[in-house]
């Protein structure tokens, strides 16, 4: 598990992280696994911390405790929406990895991949549960990057043959359908959501908060059956028509209810994926239901994901050995006594 206990820990920036080669196949399994364990008991994570640090900019942590795997994770980033307009990105989070039998780190990772793909594979595995079986059309509305990963997590094990690409801006639409065409996806570009929606399966909203165009799509617009993802937090939703929906679950119903900003839908949850998982709450209960899930990015699945990058690093001797010990302090295994609070 750990390197060298207390003394080193792996550092993987974002090449490391892409040379790890993890399948979304991979990632959707991992993350299932993960929410399975917190149904049993096994797993724990609370609901995301937020700090204010100037208008509209804050600092965020999210984590968890897999006990099972043996690791704990929390992802540290500063989200400021305002770097946009600067061309920067909005966040650049890293992920501290601990073991747990003496809780000593053992990574940190660069973790803006890990955090597209951990959320896509909420997707697919929400799709797996949630989702009709026989899905086989798809439409995505918002065609950046989250989009992308989840068109891959969707495809393990899944019957989808065909996708709809709806976007404010048509070339990235565009670019998005020549992607999902390489994956053997037959994808138009169109511009009617309300058409899009009504011949779809499965339907993934991606729209950036900051989107000048929000709430412009109608839950009554969606096929019988239909599975929604809500990966934007609803903003892309107009609010009113989600009574048409007949249930909403979220892949945390506790930090999904107490996490939401300006413009996010505000609905009661059937269920959180773990208990859906584990069982403990019935999924899909007819053909015909309309079924949504919120999407608020759980630690579980952040901790999930550098468990399974950290392991495949280190049998790939990817990255790079940092010592904590330094040159002159006492290594960081030393037995110290604590005064005060920690």
């Amino acid at each position: 598990m750990a390197m060298s206990e207390g003394a080193d820990i792996l550092y993987l920036n974002a090449d490391d992280v892409l040379g790890c080669a993890v399948t979304p196949a991979e990632m959707n399994a991992a993350v299932e696994q993960a929410f399975l364990a917190s149904a049993c008991g096994e797993a724990r994570t609370r609901p995301a911390l937020s700090m204010m640090a100037g208008p509209g900019a804050s600092f965020r942590a999210k984590g968890a405790v897999l006990g099972t795997m043996g690791y704990a994770a929390v992802k540290w980033y500063g989200y400021f929406p305002q770097n946009t307009a600067r061309g920067r990105a909005e966040y650049c989070p890293l992920i501290l990895l601990n073991e747990t039998r003496a809780g000593f780190p053992v990574a940190m990772i660069e973790a803006t991949w890990i955090t597209a793909v951990r959320t896509a594979a909420i997707v697919g595995v929400g799709a797996r549960w949630l989702a009709s079986g026989e899905a086989q059309r798809a439409t995505f509305v918002g065609c950046g990057v989250q989009a992308r990963a989840a068109l891959e997590a969707l495809l393990p094990g899944s019957a989808l043959t065909s996708a709809v690409a709806l976007s404010r801006r048509r070339e990235s639409a565009e670019a998005f359908a020549d992607f999902a065409r390489q994956l053997g996806v037959e994808t138009e570009v169109s511009e009617d959501p309300r058409r899009a929606l009504a011949q779809s399966d499965i339907v993934v909203t991606s729209v950036p908060r900051q989107s000048p165009r929000t709430g412009f799509l109608d839950a009554g617009w969606l096929k019988p059956g239909a599975f929604v993802a809500m990966v934007d937090y609803g903003v892309s939703w107009k609010a009113e028509s989600l009574a048409q929906l007949n249930r909403c679950f979220a892949d945390d119903a506790e930090q999904a209810a107490i996490r939401a900003e300006h413009g996010d839908v505000v609905v009661s949850f059937a269920a959180g994926l773990a208990d859906v998982i584990g069982r403990a709450k019935p999924g899909r209960l007819a053909p015909e239901e309309r079924i949504a899930l919120l999407v608020s990015g759980t630690g579980l699945a952040d901790a999930a994901a550098a468990a399974l990058v950290y392991e495949r690093a280190r049998a790939l001797g990817l990255g790079q050995s940092l010592s904590l010990c330094g040159t002159r302090g006492a290594p960081a295994s030393a037995q110290t006594e604590v005064v005060g609070a920690v």
